[in-house]
């Protein structure tokens, strides 16, 4: 039986950490008798075991490893504080902003990898990355980050306490088919456990935002996915990671409600999507370098920049032109990378079957490097880039823009 002092929670999920060991519980009641299970979260596994007391101090968790929970400490704020809603105005972006303020201010932007932890918090009011390393020492800089030529590199180094992954270059792997564990609601890692925002955009269309499960800008980084909502409850159906024109004409509605503090990214799967669920990133920060660029006009509406990588510029886009655009590439087996602010596209067609390319051995060149923000988990690359390197990596990963353009316009 439960302490008389602690009250059972109705479908309640927290996460503590104690010591090494990340400790899942979920409190529930079943009418009268409160039943109480602690899961000691795995690699491999989420074993159920009930729990042979509660105590005002303490729990004990059945099996090989035990927990203990300081209750007054540790149970303090670990519920989800940040509420899910539902807004119905044109300003997306605003209430975005003030969604990740609330997350951050409520220490719900944290990120556990490796034995290391760290995540956005508010500092004097403003977003800060902060990180602690597997022994509880804080880490500064938790990111460095610096100008080089017209680009930025960014170096995260609670990225670079994810396992290492074994990068080969050449065609990029496949995206995994349910890696945001929507079939998996208990799951530590799922979307369904995070606070979202659930958008309607007319036309019986709906988005539903969470924050990205590795956020790469302190600002603020959300998902935006297919949502449906029914009864206070959200679901993702699924659709494919593809620009259809159903999905061309969603996402630029989406871009113009989200006014001109968000960004929208789009990465095809095999070119920096890791998921195959329809996806897109909502990022808040200036303009990217690609943004900044001198742009010479093409017929047509259309423009490129003065730029490294090829970029086709569609500005006042509208859903016929920019998915004429795409479906001709795509004929062509070309794959585009898009980044999105307000109307204005920007669309980076990829050389088929190019993936990790060895002037940025980093990782996948996808949305925000094409862009000419480079975000890489390797110190010793952070230090070795320089201008040249992203040129050229640029140059290997994306279809010259003569090229790009004819295919664009469905010219022999």
């Amino acid at each position: 039986m439960p302490h008389k002092g602690c009250r059972a929670q109705s479908s309640r999920k927290i996460l503590t950490e104690t010591s090494m060991t990340t400790t899942f519980i979920r409190i529930r009641k079943t009418g009268t008798n409160p039943g109480f299970w602690i899961a000691g979260l795995t690699n491999t596994a989420e074993p159920q075991l009930p729990l042979s007391c509660w105590r005002s101090r303490r729990v004990a968790m059945l099996g090989r490893e035990f927990a203990k929970v300081h209750l007054k400490n540790e149970l303090r704020g670990l519920f989800m504080v940040t509420k899910s809603r539902i807004i119905s105005d044109n300003n997306i972006g605003e209430a975005l902003s003030k969604l990740w303020e609330e997350l951050c201010a409520n220490d719900e932007v944290k990120i556990n990898v490796g034995g290391a932890a760290g995540g956005v918090t508010l500092i004097s009011g403003k977003p800060h990355w902060w990180a602690r390393d597997k022994d509880g020492n804080e880490v500064k800089p938790a990111e460095r980050s610096r100008i080089c030529g017209c680009h930025e590199v960014t170096y995260s180094w609670l990225r670079g306490q994810r396992p290492a992954v074994s990068r080969k270059f050449g065609p990029p792997p496949p995206p995994q088919r349910d890696g945001f564990l929507i079939g998996q609601p208990d799951h530590l890692l799922s979307i369904m456990r995070r606070a979202w925002l659930s958008v309607n955009l007319g036309e019986q269309r709906e988005i539903g935002c969470v924050v990205n499960g590795f956020p790469f800008v302190a600002g603020g980084h959300f998902l935006a996915l297919i949502a449906k909502f029914t009864d206070g409850r959200i679901s993702y159906p699924w659709a494919e990671q593809c620009m259809s024109f159903g999905t061309v004409k969603l996402v630029l509605d989406l871009a113009l409600r989200l006014g001109p503090e968000y960004a929208v990214g789009f990465n095809p799967p095999y070119y920096g999507a890791t998921q195959a669920q329809f996806h897109v990133h909502l990022v808040k920060r200036d303009e990217y370098p690609v943004e900044r660029a001198v742009r010479v006009p093409l017929d047509a509406g259309g423009a490129f920049p003065l730029y490294a990588g090829g970029c086709l510029i569609l500005e006042s886009a509208s859903p016929d032109t920019l998915s004429g655009w795409l479906a001709r590439l795509g004929e062509r087996g070309i794959a585009s990378n898009l980044l999105i602010r307000k109307r204005t596209a920007y669309v980076f067609p990829r050389r088929p079957g190019v993936g990790v390319v060895a002037e940025f051995p980093a990782g996948l060149i996808a949305f925000s490097e094409l862009s000419g923000h480079w975000i890489t988990s390797d110190e010793s690359v952070f230090d070795e880039l320089d201008e040249d390197y992203l040129r050229t990596a640029l140059r290997r990963a994306t279809i010259p823009v003569d090229e790009a353009w004819g295919i664009a316009m469905g010219r022999p």
